[in-house]
């Protein structure tokens, strides 16, 4: 059904509400570029695949002159109106950034870098600063009070060095990230963001990521409004899958599960069965990806990483017979074990070029 807005033409309102549909927002498409998506992108158009950083392949200069044109309440209008549409049929996936005041408090930024044969975690606790970006940010999830406030600082501070790593950093095969589930009707509210990241070695994270320009920049803003300094953790791919389906099929939930064994001698035994677990699950009910990983800073820590395509998949998998009857026969390995639940805020991308960690018919060493 088309969606028609006075002040511009139809193709351009309904493009535009595509872009939307996508988890784009409005600064993005004013630059005529799109950082943020790094999963599908319309066949409606085009067959060329997006690379992320670059125009996308279907907006041409003269649509994105048009919506430089449009004004704040024209552009408000025509996402209420996608909204409503899309309460009638098709989801909307979120954006890359959600808009709701920010709030003076202690804030926990927990990114885990899983590299290819390794795994850095990172805790670093942020304490939120009045200031904010004047740039409008657009949320996509209705209804909600306000969809004009722009998110903090320390969310925003990621999408210039997100574009930096697309650009100049090939080797960093996964740049992805989420919010816990508890703030998924408010983005910007948030008090920790998860971020999942594969290498192509552990030189590519230490002396590439983590000593570039645009890393160096980010770690200078962060820090004034930080509590605590990075809390570094690695960990090795011991099997499964990142993407069933080969297309980067976005998630509507994330599971991310830490493990702590009662000794090294349990663990070893544990992820002997967990490989053949995460290698044996058929990627069906809605599973998107199915990895574990084993520290490298101790020898009682393991991990799970998973995603589904809705909540109700996740939920239907953990119950299933199989699944219970590997955590039964293996609980006696076990001393403890927590899981968190995230959503992706359509930051980065879930991987790109072949050789990443966890591609399918690639084997993982144990």
């Amino acid at each position: 059904m088309p969606i028609i807005i006075r002040d511009i033409t139809t193709m351009v309102a309904r493009r535009l509400a595509q872009l939307f549909r996508k988890g784009f927002v409005l600064a993005d498409i004013r630059d005529g570029y799109f950082p943020s998506l790094f999963h599908e992108f319309s066949t409606t158009s085009t067959n060329a695949l997006h690379i992320p950083g670059k125009p996308y392949p279907h907006v041409t200069s003269s649509f994105v002159q048009r919506v430089q044109q449009m004004t704040p309440r024209t552009a408000d209008k025509l996402i209420r109106t996608t909204r409503r549409h899309e309460l009638h049929g098709n989801r909307l996936m979120p954006c890359s950034s959600h808009q709701h005041p920010t709030h003076s408090g202690t804030l926990s930024i927990n990114p885990n870098y899983i590299v290819e044969e390794w795994t850095t975690s990172i805790s670093l606790q942020i304490a939120t600063s009045s200031q904010t970006n004047t740039t409008p940010y657009y949320h996509p999830y209705p209804p909600l009070p306000s969809q004009l406030i722009p998110p903090p600082q320390w969310q925003s501070a990621y999408n210039l060095l997100a574009q930096y790593v697309s650009y100049s950093e090939p080797s960093t095969k996964t740049y992805y990230f989420g919010i816990p589930i508890d703030y998924a009707h408010n983005f910007s509210s948030t008090t920790s963001m998860f971020a999942f990241e594969v290498y192509s070695s552990r030189e590519d994270l230490y002396e590439t990521h983590l000593t570039s320009p645009a890393m160096q920049t980010f770690l200078t803003q962060i820090p004034a409004a930080s509590t605590t300094g990075l809390d570094l953790n690695h960990y090795r791919l011991v099997g499964g899958f990142l993407d069933s389906s080969g297309r980067q099929a976005e998630a509507g939930v994330i599971q991310d599960m830490r493990i702590t064994c009662v000794s090294a001698e349990a663990r070893e035994m544990l992820l002997v069965v967990l490989k053949g677990l995460v290698d044996g699950v058929e990627a069906n009910e809605g599973m998107l990806t199915y990895t574990a990983f084993a520290c490298l800073d101790d020898d009682v820590g393991a991990r799970i990483f998973g995603r589904w395509k809705t909540r109700e998949d996740m939920e239907r998998f953990i119950r299933r017979d199989d699944v219970n009857g590997f955590w039964m026969k293996n609980k006696g390995h076990v001393k403890a074990m927590e899981q968190r639940l995230y959503v992706p805020n359509g930051k980065g991308w879930l991987h790109r070029g072949s050789g990443y960690a966890g591609e399918k018919g690639r084997k993982s060493k144990l």
